[in-house]
């Protein structure tokens, strides 16, 4: 089935111009290409996939920010005065937006969602990307925000700060726990899982007092991410293992020397987007047998 992804341009000189760009192959993700400033999509399907042509935007953007349901993004430039929200679900394309807070941003896990960093608080943000409303305000207790957490409804937000995660509240910041690598709220949940170099332990309601370990069995982890479907985790760091969430059965990946850094749910139900050390993306198909491929553009392969 063709998609269409229509691209509406900045504008300039009070003129708003708008082009139309037809995808004919399905699109697993995207990725932020920094020398173009611009997304490419991950086109194909698992053990087939590529990385497709730079997208037009009609600006160069220098950080794009894709929601996890990847139908729009946020992206930033330099200097300008106003937040960018991209458009890829096929209706409006790229506009700048000067409701919401230009401040980094990070989304829940199902996209509607997205908390901002403003230095002393974090905006919480609601109706995304249509009818944005701010739902609310959080202090970071004088922290440095490396990564924001939001449940899906907006009530819950937790931070990572040199490798400390906190629970925040309106006046203050409470420490859940150290010695973390990365989190993530469960979609339609305040349940917050976070992993540690060795171990990924679930907050339950994002309370301390109701830790329980979900997983072991690794080593030096560095980020993880939980599918679509809720079932399966994957864990990647010095190596990669791949969870079901019912059960605890797991699975190692074989990756060789390749160390990833950065992990996110792409299309499909067990389908992940893996970011390596080396600037490389590869896919992660954690089916009935896990495979991994490394994903070349078009034309490169």
């Amino acid at each position: 089935m063709k998609r269409y992804l229509w691209i509406l341009a900045l504008a300039t000189a009070g003129v708003a111009q708008q082009a139309a760009v037809e995808l004919t192959t399905p699109t697993l993700g995207y990725i932020f290409d920094e020398q173009a400033r611009t997304l490419r999509a991950i086109e194909g399907v698992p053990g087939s996939a590529a990385i497709g042509n730079p997208l037009h935007l009609g600006a160069g953007l220098d950080f794009i920010a894709v929601a996890p349901n990847r139908s729009y993004a946020f992206g930033y430039e330099n200097g300008g005065d106003a937040l960018v929200v991209v458009r890829l679900d096929g209706n409006v394309g790229a506009r700048r937006n000067s409701i919401l807070p230009r401040a980094r941003a990070w989304f829940s896990a199902s996209g509607e969602v997205a908390a901002f960093d403003l230095g002393e608080r974090a905006e919480v943000w609601g109706g995304l990307p249509d009818a944005p409303r701010r739902i609310g305000e959080f202090s970071t207790g004088g922290h440095g925000a490396d990564k924001l957490l939001v449940s899906d409804d907006g009530g819950m937000v937790a931070m990572l700060s040199d490798g400390e995660l906190y629970r925040l509240n309106p006046e203050s910041a409470v420490r859940l726990g150290q010695g973390i690598r990365d989190a993530a709220f469960l979609r339609g949940t305040r349940d917050l899982f976070a992993l540690e170099a060795g171990r990924l332990v679930r907050f339950l309601k994002a309370e301390s007092e109701s830790e329980e370990t979900v997983l072991t069995g690794f080593e030096e982890a560095a980020a993880f991410a939980i599918s679509r479907d809720q079932k399966q985790v994957a864990v990647a760091g010095a190596e990669i293992m791949v969870a079901d969430l019912r059960t605890g059965q797991a699975a190692r990946v074989e990756s060789g020397e390749i160390r990833f850094d950065a992990v996110a749910r792409a299309e499909g139900d067990a389908v992940f987007q893996l970011h390596a050390a080396n600037g490389e993306t590869w896919l992660l198909d954690a089916d009935s047998a896990p495979r991994l491929q490394s994903l070349a553009a078009r034309g490169n392969q």
